[in-house]
C-alpha cells in the first residue's frame, strides 16, 4: 500500500563525529581536567547518562579551568544537551562560543554542532553555511581524523536534502583521508553514511558491502551509537530485499540494546521498523504495538520524519485489521506529513542554492 520510509538520521554523521575529535592538549598538572575532559569526550555517546554525571561532576571546577578547557567542557555540553533533545539550549551554548576566540578545531566543531541544529530547525541556509565554514577551516585543522569528520558531516547534511552527488564526493574525500590515516573509527563513519546513501537510491549490493566494512570498522573502534545504526540499516535491507528472517535476527539483538541505550530518534525508529517486520510475518496485534509505541516517540521529540513512517505503517496495520476508520485517519496524517517531508527537501535544495549564492 505505501512504500516503507528509509532512516535516514541527518544527524548522526555529525553527532558521531564529535565523537571522535579528541584534543591533544596536554593534561594540566595541578588538577588533570583537560585529561578527564578528553576521557569524558571519548566516551561520551557509548552512555548519556554517564556522560552526563561525568560532565556536571568536572563542571564544578570549571572556577579552575583554563581558557580552552571551558570551551571544550562547553562544546560537550552542548553535544550533549543536543543528544537529550533539549535543542534550544544546546544552540545557546554554542552561541556562546565566539568563533574568533576558538582553535580551528574547536571552531570546526562548533559548526557543525550549529550546522545540525539549524538543519533540524529548518533553516537551511543557515545549516549550509555553517557547513562551508567548518569545510574551509579543513587546512587549518591540526589532524586528518579531524578533517574526516568535517568531511563526514557535510555527507550527512547533503544526503538528508537529497544532494547525493555532494553527499557522495565528500564521503569518497572522507574515506580517501581515513585510509591515509588508517583510522578505523573515521573508516567506520565514512564507510556508513557511503553505505546509507547506496541504501537510499536502492543499489542494494553497494549498500550491503559499504554497511558491512563499515560494521566491521565500528564493532573493532567500539563504536556503539555507529554499531547501531549500521544495525539498523542491514536490517532495513533485509526488509527491502524480502530476507525477513535475516531482519528478525538483526532486530532480535538490537531492540534491547537500543531501549537500554536511550536515544529517542532511535529508539523511534527501531520500533517502528520492527514493526514493518511483523507486518510482513502477519504479526498485526504486535505490528500495531511497535508501530504506536514508535509513532509516540516520535511525536514526543518532534521528529517528522519517523512519525510519517509510522503513520504509515500504522494506516497499513489497521487496513489489515480492517478498522477501516483508524486506517483513513493515519493515512490522511501520513499524507500531511509527506508533503510537508517533501517540502522540506525541496526547501533544503533551495536553501543549498541561496547558501552558495551567498557564498560567492
Amino acid at each position: 500500500m505505501l512504500e516503507s520510509q528509509g532512516f535516514t538520521m541527518f544527524k548522526l554523521a555529525i553527532i558521531l563525529m564529535m565523537l571522535l575529535c579528541v584534543t591533544g592538549v596536554n593534561a594540566v598538572e595541578s588538577k588533570n581536567y583537560t585529561a578527564e575532559l578528553i576521557e569524558i569526550e571519548k566516551n561520551l555517546l557509548n552512555d548519556l547518562s554517564v556522560s552526563r554525571e561525568r560532565l556536571e561532576l568536572i563542571g564544578q571546577h570549571k572556577n579552575n579551568f583554563t581558557e580552552v578547557e571551558k570551551q571544550h567542557h562547553r562544546l560537550l555540553n552542548a553535544h550533549l544537551t543536543l543528544m537529550m533533545n533539549d535543542v534550544d539550549k544546546a544552540q545557546a551554548l554554542l552561541e556562546q562560543l565566539e568563533s574568533n576566540k576558538l582553535s580551528p578545531d574547536y571552531d570546526a566543531r562548533k559548526q557543525m554542532l550549529l550546522s545540525s541544529i539549524y538543519h533540524h530547525k529548518g533553516e537551511s541556509v543557515k545549516a549550509f553555511l555553517a557547513v562551508d565554514r567548518s569545510i574551509n577551516l579543513i587546512e587549518k585543522l591540526n589532524h586528518s581524523r579531524y578533517k574526516s569528520k568535517v568531511l563526514i558531516s557535510a555527507v550527512g547534511i547533503y544526503k538528508d536534502a537529497d544532494l547525493f552527488e555532494f553527499a557522495l564526493e565528500y564521503g569518497r574525500r572522507a574515506i580517501n583521508l581515513a585510509n591515509e590515516s588508517k583510522d578505523a573509527e573515521t573508516m567506520c563513519l565514512a564507510s556508513y553514511e557511503m553505505g546509507a546513501i547506496e541504501l537510499l537510491t536502492k543499489n542494494y549490493k553497494m549498500a550491503e558491502n559499504r554497511l558491512l566494512t563499515a560494521k566491521g570498522y565500528c564493532d573493532k573502534a567500539e563504536i556503539l551509537l555507529a554499531s547501531y545504526a549500521i544495525d539498523y540499516s542491514l536490517m532495513q535491507l533485509s526488509i527491502e530485499t524480502g530476507k525477513i528472517e535475516s531482519a528478525e535476527a538483526i532486530v532480535r539483538e538490537l531492540h534491547p540494546k537500543v531501549e537500554e541505550y536511550g536515544w529517542d530518534v532511535l529508539r523511534a525508529g527501531t520500533k517502528i521498523l520492527y514493526g514493518r517486520l511483523l507486518l510482513n510475518k502477519g504479526k498485526l496485534k504486535e505490528a500495531k504495538n511497535f508501530a504506536e509505541a514508535g509513532y509516540q516517540i516520535a511525536k514526543n521529540v518532534e521528529d517528522k520524519k519517523r512519525l510519517e513512517q509510522a503513520a504509515a505503517l500504522l494506516a497499513e496495520v489497521y487496513t489489515e485489521l480492517k478498522d477501516n476508520d483508524k486506517a483513513v485517519e493515519y493515512y490522511k496524517e501520513y499524507m500531511e506529513l509527506n508533503v510537508q517531508n517533501r517540502v522540506r527537501v525541496r526547501q533544503r535544495k533551495l536553501a543549498f542554492d541561496i547558501a552558495r549564492q551567498e557564498r560567492r
